[in-house]
């Protein structure tokens, strides 16, 4: 599969979306994919009349939400590239991300007012919001996201093929940018997906944080599995509330690490979770 990013996942992430009207997120509101998909369109079309191009980095430093899933999958299907952050960064370590990879924009999940301005030294921040441009938010689910015009690409211009930027904990003790590309992602996703046999009846959790590239893997495993995904806002904090989620949602994946998993299988519960629904981890 060749071509920009755009087309890359229009071709093997979208289209077959496009026919499927099963559950695609799962928690205190069931999104199924047609709806998901309107959302998602709606978004592109703000970021498109706020400025922001297919060759454009936007940083997204959102929790694990629906609206994490939304604004991701929007920034890739309009074919611009996705740099992670995280909300539990220090304003540092935000700024030492933003300075090396100088995004066009930035989008967050928490008030404006919140923000760091530190966070943004060097850079030019224009606080706007897609489509009005004057300051309230993009309402998405659980989420409501800003969008904060920060006038970076002062560095060497993206490949039409890269996707999704993140950043390493690195061997120096310096994180390191790393960029991963459309058809690198999908293939990788979709070896994910056959090993697992993920299918349109299944269904996992995303409790990763959201600027690891797992957590871009797990919605998209998801997604091309025409399977549902549930966020876990607060991950691995309250373990007791992933339990709960997968007996109140019939969950039917989890993917975690050793660590995590350990921390899932020591949590005490009452007894009364039914957690019988899991087929894969």
């Amino acid at each position: 599969m060749s071509g920009t990013s755009r087309e890359i996942f229009q071709q093997g992430l979208f289209a077959p979306l496009e026919t499927w009207g099963g559950q695609a997120i799962l928690g205190p509101e069931t999104i199924p994919y047609p709806d998901l998909l309107r959302r998602i369109d709606r978004l592109e079309r703000r970021l498109r009349a706020a400025g922001v191009q297919e060759w454009m980095r936007v940083g997204l430093c959102v929790d694990q939400t629906p609206g994490y899933v939304i604004a991701l999958l929007a920034i890739l299907r309009m074919g611009a590239k996705a740099l992670l952050l995280s909300p539990t960064w220090t304003s540092d370590e935000v700024r030492r991300c933003l300075a090396a990879t100088q995004p066009s924009f930035f989008m967050a999940d928490q008030p404006l007012s919140a923000l760091d301005p530190q966070q943004f030294s060097g850079l030019d921040p224009r606080f706007l919001v897609a489509g009005d441009l004057e300051g309230a938010a993009i309402g998405l689910q659980e989420s409501e996201l800003r969008l904060i015009e920060v006038g970076g690409e002062r560095v060497d211009p993206c490949h039409p093929d890269d996707a999704v930027v993140i950043f390493t904990s690195g061997t120096s003790g310096t994180p390191k940018g790393v960029v991963l590309s459309a058809r690198g992602l999908l293939a990788n996703v979709s070896a994910v997906r056959e090993y697992l046999g993920v299918e349109e009846a299944d269904s996992a959790l995303l409790f990763t944080p959201t600027c690891y590239a797992y957590a871009v893997s797990q919605v998209l495993v998801q997604a091309l599995g025409r399977a549902a995904i549930c966020p876990i806002r607060r991950g691995l904090k309250y373990p007791i509330v992933i339990l709960e989620a997968i007996a109140r949602h019939g969950i039917r994946g989890v993917s975690a690490n050793p660590t995590s998993f350990k921390i899932l299988t020591s949590t005490r519960t009452d007894g009364s979770l039914d957690l019988s629904s899991l087929r894969y981890a």
